[in-house]
């Protein structure tokens, strides 16, 4: 929602409207719903695309390419003309730290992915079930900045939604070797494993570290340490790159801060 309201704002200015396209993720959705949803893109009467959240691999993608459209990206991807990122790896890393310094040596990391949400599995090295590119940068931050000599053990429970976190929270809770520490790879899953620790009557900060990312408006209440991006110049930035020929700025990367 928020950078939509950044993207937004620019086009008001240059009175451009806007087309929201939700694409079936790629690699775990139906077949037949990912056609649809690039057969959408494919149709739409736009001029240019933003490209949120959309892996590379994503025929959506080939789609834009294909008809010759300009496409700006919140994703490093070499065939993308113009993109807007935060460092997913190195705002991950300060996490893994923090985690590291606080002494814990056994950590649970929860990650998103498209699947349904409750679909809990195991994400390793050898298997990642529709991991998002994102996920994925920000797993490897939190893994280097924990460093050797800590027990990672990482789930997905889907989609970005806390019924995600809450149930891949509940697994790794009620295990018999439970994680001291559980990082999440957004606010959104990690609000569900505030739910999870609650309705065991844990007492995050003392029972268990949390952590989260993006510092969405609710995380401030719920007291959760987290990543804060500054997610609405972001869009600002995304609309600017798109669609105001005097911003020349290819690629920008925005600072984040624990």
């Amino acid at each position: 929602v928020g950078l939509l309201a950044g993207i937004s704002e620019i086009a008001e200015q240059s009175r451009t409207g806007l087309l929201l396209i939700p694409l079936a993720p790629y690699g775990t959705a139906d077949p037949d719903l990912v056609a649809v949803s690039v057969e959408a893109v494919r149709q739409a009467v736009v001029d240019g695309v933003i490209a949120y959240c959309v892996d590379p691999d994503h025929p959506a993608r080939q789609v834009v390419r294909d008809r010759g459209l300009p496409l700006v990206s919140t994703i490093q991807e070499p065939q993308d003309s113009k993109r807007v990122l935060i460092d997913e790896i190195g705002s991950a890393r300060r996490v893994g730290k923090l985690i590291r310094k606080l002494g814990h040596r056994r950590v649970g990391i929860i990650l998103d992915t498209g699947s349904p949400a409750g679909q809990v599995e195991a994400i390793t090295p050898d298997r990642e079930p529709g991991l998002y590119a994102e996920a994925r940068l920000r797993l490897q931050g939190f893994r280097e900045g924990l460093g050797r000599g800590v027990d990672v053990v990482v789930l997905t429970g889907g989609h970005n939604d806390a019924h995600s976190g809450r149930d891949a929270a509940a697994e790794l809770l009620d295990s018999s070797d439970r994680p001291t520490a559980l990082l999440s790879a957004s606010d959104v899953i990690a609000l569900g494993v505030l739910q999870a620790l609650e309705q065991r009557r844990l007492v995050p900060g003392r029972d268990i570290s949390v952590t989260g990312f993006d510092d969405l408006p609710a995380a401030e209440p719920a007291g959760l340490t987290t990543v804060r991006q500054p997610i609405r110049e972001r869009g600002r930035l995304l609309g600017r790159m798109l669609l105001d020929p005097s911003y020349t700025e290819t690629e920008v990367v925005l600072p984040t801060e624990l």
